[in-house]
């Protein structure tokens, strides 16, 4: 856009008391209606009372303020002479030099933000303010939407609140950080970013993104300019995605214990790539050993299956091959169960494989294959369904129409030594119990009660 066809030179006169007493021609053509006597804010500016850059209100020290103009979302200076009897010449005209670079490469199109944020807003949103390069940061610019942003009702009100010092509109817990990313070193042309908390007038603070850059002003000062943004939202969403983050991770270690203290392994296979990560608990650590020297689920099963006992393997493959895994990558939940048996260096061992369906965060389908070693719950269940065959054998021996054969003496010798298995043997009809390993002592004893 070529500014000066838009904006050029704009010539008035004004009162002490902000009324109009003479305008050249560009500002009668792009005013319209404006007429002797109008107060020029309420023309201009389109407010109720002086503009917060304007020097004969007080709002400013400087005679040549720069400020955003909402009429034309431009950067303007105006300068101001006064001419005696209470007159005031003003002359307005697009921004250069220093102010005018700072400012554009502050333009909110240039802030680094992410997402739709950019999209929703435009460059009134912005704050611009300014503190000269010493202790405390005086005050030496500020625009109206900064004082809004805070919360004041004017320029009085605000240089008042923050005492004319920038570095009151930072919070003290945060004053540390943007010390640090601004370092202790100033020259014009320094650039810096920082974000922090803003505090309102009402007490309540707000997060911002604040750009700035150091220049030289008119009286040879350094002072910074800074575009700040509020991003509160931005934050409050990123600290709630951290608090989500932290509880997962939470509960994903209790996960990870539940399942070492359940299982002696959980293997999650990505059914895009065929990779998989292994979690290992307790138990079948041989097998282990042999499977998790390779990431490839396909090259870890075949080293499993090469213990399995071969009565099993087919099986094995319907349910938990790669191939069976990703024709039910639609399904979700528990897929297949079976329990096997395994050559071990103690023999053979029993175990138990479970799988579960389900996607990843990004749509990625993934199994979660579980294996347990179970036999000595495969043991124990072994010898109780033998007990039981011999509990019936028992009582069908006891219900013979045969006294003699239906009275022979029965012992029992078993593994299991509980009250309850001594109790079952005897109501089943059994004359004694013994718990192995067998004490010959303890055996003579007993068949001497039972024989008489």
């Amino acid at each position: 856009m070529d500014r000066s066809k838009v904006f050029n030179t704009d010539y008035y006169v004004i009162s002490d008391d902000f009324r109009l007493l003479d305008f050249n021609q560009n500002v009668k053509d792009r005013y319209k209606g404006i007429k002797r006597g109008d107060l020029c804010y309420q023309v201009t500016m389109k407010r109720d009372s002086p503009c917060p850059h304007c020097p004969i209100a007080g709002n400013s020290q400087n005679d040549c303020p720069v400020y955003y103009d909402p009429f034309y979302r431009d950067w303007v200076e105006a300068i101001f002479s006064e001419i005696g009897d209470g007159r005031y010449a003003v002359t307005c005209h697009p921004a250069d030099g220093d102010a005018w670079d700072v400012f554009q490469r502050l333009k909110i199109k240039d802030l680094p933000l992410t997402g739709n944020l950019l999209k929703e807003y435009d460059s009134e949103i912005i704050g611009m303010i300014g503190g000269y390069c010493e202790e405390g940061f005086p005050l030496y610019y500020v625009n109206e939407r900064m004082i809004e942003m805070l919360g004041y009702d004017n320029m009085e009100d605000f240089e008042k609140g923050i005492d004319r010092k920038v570095v009151n509109t930072i919070h003290p817990d945060d004053l540390p950080q943007v010390t640090a990313d601004l370092g202790n070193h100033y020259y014009v042309g320094m650039k810096y970013e920082t974000t922090y908390r803003m505090p309102r007038k009402d007490g309540t603070w707000f997060w911002t993104i604040d750009r700035g850059e150091v220049i030289e002003t008119v009286d040879g000062r350094l002072a910074i300019i800074s575009a700040c943004l509020d991003v509160t939202r931005e934050h409050e969403q990123q600290e709630a995605r951290k608090r989500e983050s932290a509880a997962s991770a939470s509960k994903d270690r209790i996960m990870s214990d539940i399942i070492r203290a359940l299982y002696s392994y959980n293997a999650t296979v990505n059914l895009n790539t065929g990779k998989y990560s292994l979690l290992v608990g307790t138990g079948m650590e041989e097998f282990i050993e042999q499977f998790s020297q390779t990431d490839d689920y396909e090259d870890a099963c075949n080293l499993l299956l090469s213990n399995v006992l071969p009565e099993y393997i087919d099986e094995m493959n319907r349910q938990f091959s790669l191939e069976s895994l990703r024709r039910q990558q639609n399904h979700r939940g528990h897929i297949g169960q079976m329990v096997y048996a395994g050559v071990t260096e103690d023999g053979i061992g029993w175990f138990e494989v479970n799988a579960f369906m389900d996607v990843d965060d990004d749509g990625t389908p993934f199994a979660s294959v579980f294996g347990r070693d179970v036999t000595e719950a495969h043991e124990k269940a072994d010898t109780k369904a033998q007990l039981e065959i011999g509990y019936d054998a028992t009582r069908t021996i006891r219900a013979l129409p045969d006294s003699g054969k239906a009275n022979i003496p029965i012992l029992a010798m078993t593994a299991n030594a509980f009250e309850e298995d001594k109790r079952e043997a005897y109501r089943s009809g059994m004359n004694g119990h013994l718990a192995k390993p067998i004490n010959v002592r303890e055996l003579m004893k007993e068949l001497a009660n039972i024989l008489g």
